[in-house]
């Protein structure tokens, strides 16, 4: 509350003169902004800071009603089971088999068709095998069973209905580009029912599946609503392979049975470099645009495509063509925040609105893991949380603590600069009104 005082001078008695008092400590504390997340208030993950933390899985796995988190490292997967009030409880050793390599990923679905999650681990560096992990059907799993090899390291993977004949079949993001590019054809593998893959070698043949250009993410959404899913692949050649810094991404429009054609004049023309991908329908009008996370160092915002927005709906034009709504989420960020290694996406205040989180590579450090609240079409910076300067290799939200918002758990790969967060997994809670 402001306090307003007048002094009534005696020689100019018309003149008033107004002082206005400092506000009080209260009132300075309900005009600063509130993080949205709180690491303080999260119960402690007892994670190993020798490890060095990457892709992360959220899933109920022992089907208690709620979230439990698969961490893939250096030194193989951990498993952290969600106890309530004992908080995420490190359960590894009596459920995950011993003797795994290290891994990227994973990727939780049941692949086998009997209500139990299965568990998918992407080999971590090139070559090497990708492995399936069966339930136990009590919250643990069976050895690995290795996956039909790619012709170089899976960046990415979605286990996905592609053939609509009721089961998970798994679409493989394949190569990787940063300080040296790996690159090889992408793949498809159908399922048979039963969790054996068998790959698709018409789609691996096909003429937009690149052997030279990196794909460093696939997401899977109905991008013309034409109830058959499409796919599409983000990528990247920061090392120009083909001669630019950069690469223009992929969009496959499906046709049932695994077959695609390349909808990628659709897209923008940019060739940047892109690192994933997130669908969400922004405006409200059932159709689903893209968020997609961009390196900003190599050909800067203004050169990418960061907000991808559908042209059917409200647009009026074609469903499944997409344009860049340039500057919608922030495309000047500082240097530590530039390279944007992947979208994290949910509704995290409340109001309806999916809201987006990068992870980024701190280059040099000290930036955040920059949060960004829905606005329609746009977004605003939300206030930073305190996530502090690493390379976030993996996140995930999700409701730890059953009060209906989502909760966020971060892994650190290290730091690139000197940051401090080496090898950590972060909690934080979601705290807001």
């Amino acid at each position: 509350m402001l306090t307003l005082m007048t002094l009534s001078l005696v020689a100019a008695p018309q003149t008033v003169v107004s002082v206005q008092q400092a506000p009080t400590a209260a009132a300075w504390q309900v005009a600063q902004p509130v993080p949205l997340f709180s690491e303080s208030a999260a119960p402690s993950l007892p994670f190993d800071p020798t490890l060095f933390g990457r892709g992360v899985a959220s899933a109920d796995l022992d089907r208690d009603g709620s979230p439990d988190f698969v961490i893939s490292t250096s030194s193989g997967a951990v498993l952290y089971m969600n106890r309530g009030p004992a908080g995420l409880v490190d359960e590894t050793v009596m459920r995950l088999p011993a003797g795994l390599q290290g891994s990227d990923g994973p990727v939780v679905g049941d692949v086998d068709g009997d209500g139990w999650a299965d568990l998918l681990l992407l080999a971590d560096s090139s070559p090497g095998v990708d492995v399936v992990l069966f339930s136990n059907g009590f919250g643990g799993f069976l050895p690995p069973i290795p996956l039909p090899m790619a012709s170089a390291v899976t960046s990415d993977a979605e286990l996905v209905d592609i053939d609509l004949d009721g089961d998970l079949d798994l679409v493989r993001a394949i190569g990787s580009s940063g300080h040296a590019n790996t690159s090889g054809k992408d793949t498809l593998l159908l399922n048979d029912g039963l969790g054996g893959f068998t790959p698709l070698l018409s789609f691996e043949s096909a003429a937009w599946n690149s052997s030279l250009i990196p794909s460093t993410g696939v997401t899977s959404f109905d991008a013309n609503r034409d109830g058959v899913l499409d796919l599409f692949f983000t990528r990247a050649d920061s090392g120009s392979a083909t001669g630019s810094p950069g690469a223009r991404n992929l969009l496959l429009l499906g046709r049932g049975a695994g077959q695609y054609i390349d909808a990628s004049v659709g897209l923008p023309s940019f060739e940047d470099n892109s690192y994933d991908a997130v669908p969400l329908d922004l405006d409200g009008d059932g159709d689903l645009d893209l968020v997609v996370a961009n390196s900003l160092l190599g050909l800067g915002g203004a050169s990418s495509g960061d907000v991808l927005v559908n042209q059917g709906g409200l647009q009026g034009g074609r469903a499944g063509a997409f344009q860049d709504r340039f500057d919608s989420i922030e495309e000047t960020p500082t240097i530590a925040e530039a390279i944007r290694l992947g979208p994290l996406c949910a509704d995290v205040d409340g109001d309806g609105r999916k809201d987006v989180l990068f992870r980024v590579h701190d280059l040099p450090p000290g930036g955040e893991q920059p949060l960004f609240l829905g606005r329609g079409l746009d977004f605003e910076r939300a206030t930073p949380f305190g996530a502090g300067s690493f390379i976030a290799a993996g996140g995930a939200f999700a409701d730890i603590d059953g009060d209906g918002d989502p909760d966020l758990l971060l892994t650190s790969a290290g730091s690139a600069a000197g940051g401090s967060q080496l090898g950590h997994a972060r909690l934080f809670l979601n705290v807001s009104p």
